[in-house]
């Protein structure tokens, strides 16, 4: 988390952007960095099969290059989960947030079984907003939420199965997730999390 930490210190977004809620990316660098930290620890602490958020570092050619994360609540009876992301400004429009989004929708679809992906972004991301289009996301419904204290958009995008198998791809590969699996899913919990003597 240290490496996506300083990523994020120095700089995710342009000077008058806010794709966020609130303004956590403008904090200095060591407050930016241990907050960050605080965050990660915190949803790791908090995980339960059956509401997890998932959290990984994106590395391009050995380097961390910013963040891809994924979450659930009832994932056993919902099978729905909602994915975010960022990435540090060097890196951004070249397409890397696509192949982002498609590795963590491939985790989700093919490797944990979902049926639905959520996502959302401020109708004025116009690069979110493009990769759920792309990828084949149905804008869902728009709807007025604050963002910094100030009215703003968001738009709220929809992935069935189905419409995601239609373009999957067959070069993206889960690895590993058989061991973890009961992380994810209550419904196998119980081999995961029993307490062993």
């Amino acid at each position: 988390m240290r490496d996506v930490a300083q990523v994020a210190a120095n700089g995710i977004h342009r000077a008058g952007e806010l794709p966020f809620y609130d303004t956590w990316t403008l904090q200095p660098a060591g407050i930016l960095q241990r907050n960050l930290l605080q965050h990660g620890w915190g949803l790791r602490a908090m995980w339960q099969p059956n509401r997890w958020t998932f959290v990984g570092a994106v590395e391009l050619d050995g380097r961390v290059i910013g963040l891809q994360s994924l979450g659930a609540e009832q994932f056993a009876a919902q099978r729905t989960v909602t994915s975010w992301s960022w990435i540090g400004l060097p890196f951004q429009g070249k397409g890397i947030g696509t192949e982002m989004r498609r590795a963590i929708l491939h985790f989700a679809f093919a490797g944990l079984g979902a049926r639905v992906a959520l996502s959302a972004a401020f109708a004025d991301n116009g690069a979110s907003n493009a990769v759920s289009r792309r990828l084949g996301y149905v804008n869902y419904a728009d709807e007025v939420v604050q963002r910094d204290g100030t009215d703003a958009t968001e738009r709220r995008w929809r992935l069935e199965r189905d419409a995601w198998a239609k373009q999957r791809r067959e070069d993206i590969h889960v690895v590993g997730l058989d061991a973890a699996r009961g992380f994810f899913d209550e419904s196998v919990a119980s081999s995961v999390w029993a307490v062993r003597e």
